[in-house]
């Protein structure tokens, strides 16, 4: 991967350390950790480039197209790149080979791959809805008649001119589907991956805390078995769902949702049985939609707050919703704002967070991935009045919900504190700490550790690398708001 933000070694002066009772420096020699995996942190957009983007004017009433030229196409994917972004996704609106080509070029050329979305034959069948197998063709035909022969046969057609191409990933078949529909897309994936070995086919799950009638589960079912079914029914070789934890109550006062932890943990022990990584949507775009308002974004903890608390449960890949605007208003009633372009072509401040914060991930990711999510620890901090988090009472109890952290002698924290805990396939310990105060209010969280048995720590801060000493194997960490920090502690050689 190129690394965006380079990484230091070296005892930094963001933490405060307790003096050694000698007063003597500590001779950090042979103290560091430097495995990795191969793998990548996916960062993926929703909404891509348009061949045509519609430029509207200040009020969202009308608007004209403007045809991107090459080198304005060309810059949006390098912009693109260099926030960190690894997946690029389809347009709002479909378009057709020659655009889709210019995309997996774009993509190419700035080191990330390529997922196309919604193609339409000449004929006007759909390649989506034939997958699915819902509606009918332009000829009345149910899809749902095609036959597995006709399907696969028709896909070949459809992805002929990509399948050679070293960009192209894969295809975006359905978001949110519901339990009545699993059995489609299990056909629908074996079809795919019949006709486009290799290739992945995209499906993103709704969040399991929505109402049941939401869901579309029998009413002798739990709402978690929405993810424990699919995963049953359908051999996806990943799970991504979507939750957006960031909203305005009922009197317009922004709040973040109690249910936030509880779907990545729900649906983080459902990958773990299958050996899969985790995906999910977070907020990028103020929105409101049926009886849920989500605000605009605030500043860049906003985004490490949603980024860092999905690490400390073990997730691999992240899309924004959304990354080039919907349209203003949808068909559905559901109203958009701006994602990290505005509706004039435009970055806005939530690029530049986004951006920030991809980057930091960027930094280090070989080293994340190359640990093991085993569960999580959560603490109420010493300044919260109510003395409790209603996200933390949320989650369900079981062995990857810990009640201590045993190789903590202490742990001390002013505000509510989250803490991921890893281990990498030697059984090296590592902890994702997060300031999981509501970014709002930006408080800092002054963090106090002692680790049993460890004498230095390797840290990663804001995509930085240190390494620092452990005197007495304590940690003090001045976290910032939305905070996410991993650290490492190592034995005493």
């Amino acid at each position: 991967m190129k690394k965006i933000l380079s990484i230091l070694c070296a005892v930094v002066l963001l933490f405060s350390l307790a003096a050694c009772a000698s007063g003597e420096p500590m001779d950090l020699t042979g103290y560091d950790y430097t495995k990795t995996s191969d793998k990548e942190f996916q960062f993926k957009t929703f909404n891509g480039v348009s061949s045509k983007m519609r430029i509207y004017n200040a009020n969202d009433t009308s608007y004209y197209v403007k045809e991107l030229t090459d080198e304005e196409f060309d810059a949006y994917y390098k912009d693109l790149a260099d926030a960190g972004f690894t997946v690029a996704t389809q347009p709002y609106f479909p378009e057709g080979t020659e655009h889709n080509l210019r995309m997996l070029d774009a993509a190419q050329k700035y080191g990330m791959k390529q997922i196309l979305g919604e193609m339409i034959g000449e004929d006007g069948v759909s390649l989506s809805f034939m997958l699915q197998g819902r509606y009918t063709d332009p000829n009345g035909r149910p899809y749902a008649d095609y036959t597995d022969e006709e399907v696969v046969a028709r896909c070949k057609e459809f992805f002929e001119p990509y399948m050679d191409h070293p960009a192209f990933l894969g295809f975006s078949l359905w978001d949110e589907p519901l339990y009545n529909n699993f059995e489609n897309v299990a056909r629908a994936l074996r079809l795919f991956n019949q006709a486009c070995p290799g290739k992945l086919l995209y499906v993103n799950l709704l969040p399991v805390s929505v109402a049941r009638e939401n869901l579309g589960i029998t009413d002798d079912m739990t709402k978690e078995e929405y993810a424990s079914s699919f995963l049953e029914m359908v051999e996806m070789p990943y799970v991504s769902y979507d939750f957006y934890a960031i909203r305005r109550d009922q009197n317009g006062e922004r709040t973040t949702a109690e249910e936030f932890l509880y779907n990545m943990q729900v649906f983080k022990r459902e990958a773990q049985k299958k050996d899969i990584p985790l995906w999910t949507y977070l907020l990028s775009t103020e929105h409101t939609f049926s009886d849920n308002d989500y605000p605009q974004l605030t500043n860049v903890a906003d985004v490490r707050w949603q980024v860092y608390s999905f690490m400390a449960f073990g997730g691999e890949g992240v899309s924004w919703f959304t990354t080039f605007p919907a349209v203003p208003e949808d068909s559905y009633g559901g109203k958009f704002g701006a994602g990290l372009w505005d509706r004039k072509g435009r970055k806005t401040q939530n690029y530049y967070y986004v951006s920030k914060v991809q980057n930091e991930v960027a930094a280090w990711d070989e080293v994340y991935l190359n640990f093991d999510w085993k569960g999580v620890y959560t603490q109420v901090g010493m300044e919260n009045k109510d003395g409790f988090n209603n996200a933390f009472d949320y989650l369900n109890d079981g062995a990857d919900r810990f009640t201590e952290v045993e190789a903590f002698s202490s742990f001390e924290t002013s505000q509510d504190t989250l803490v991921g805990c890893f281990a990498d396939p030697d059984g090296q310990a590592g902890y994702m700490f997060v300031n999981y105060a509501d970014p709002a209010l930006l408080a800092t969280d002054r963090v106090e550790v002692v680790f049993k048995d460890a004498a230095a720590a390797v840290v990663y801060r804001k995509g930085v690398k240190s390494i620092v000493p452990l005197y007495g194997g304590k940690l003090t960490m001045n976290m910032t708001p939305g905070e996410g920090v991993f650290v490492i502690p190592l034995a005493e050689k």
